[in-house]
């Protein structure tokens, strides 16, 4: 590399260092400076639903003695659950939430975001299982249920029904966050006075 292409090279690298450390010094302003959010963020392992049946003889008979189950469990998802959100009165959600994953086996992530203006508010946030038809031998469990391990399971999954209502006063630029305690189990508000 000749000695022309090195200058231009430090110099342009110099211009864009100059360039960032001059901008990182600009203030940072919101569109709505005195706006405020609620924030509903959580993760919760839900009730698990499966549907088995009895193997055949003729899917035993192929599969050696210590390797064959006689209940075959397919569809593994997590139970549906609903939330539902009134906000001073007014509905500002009411739809599913379902596990993650392609399959839909995993914990349930929720985030929601909903712009409010600082003053005395009411939350009123529901969160519950929907009721599942069960057909046949669908039936719920956890698929680590089994045993001794069977109240961890239990004390890990969250309620059938979960529900907050408050009243809080909300100042401007503040976030106020709902959240899952799992330790608790039970929706748990921080922020606001």
């Amino acid at each position: 590399m000749t000695w022309p292409w090195r200058f231009l090279g430090g110099g342009t690298a110099l211009t864009l260092l100059v360039g960032l450390a001059a901008l990182s010094r600009l203030p940072y302003a919101s569109a709505e400076p005195n706006g405020a959010l609620l924030r509903l963020s959580w993760r919760a392992r839900g009730e698990s639903i499966e549907r088995c049946r009895r193997a055949t003889p003729a899917e035993l008979s192929g599969v050696p003695a210590h390797m064959r189950q006689e209940v075959v469990c397919e569809d593994t998802h997590v139970a549906p659950y609903r939330l539902r959100v009134v906000l001073d009165g007014r509905t500002v959600e009411d739809g599913p939430v379902a596990g993650s994953g392609v399959s839909g086996d995993r914990p349930m992530y929720l985030l929601r975001e909903f712009d409010l203006t600082p003053g005395r508010h009411r939350f009123d946030v529901r969160f519950e299982k929907q009721s599942a038809q069960q057909s046949g031998d669908e039936r719920s469990k956890d698929r680590s249920s089994e045993g001794e391990h069977e109240e961890e399971v239990r004390r890990r999954a969250v309620p059938r029904r979960l529900s907050l209502d408050t009243t809080l006063v909300v100042p401007g630029g503040a976030v106020v966050l709902i959240t899952y305690n799992s330790e608790l189990r039970a929706l748990e508000l921080l922020g606001g006075r």
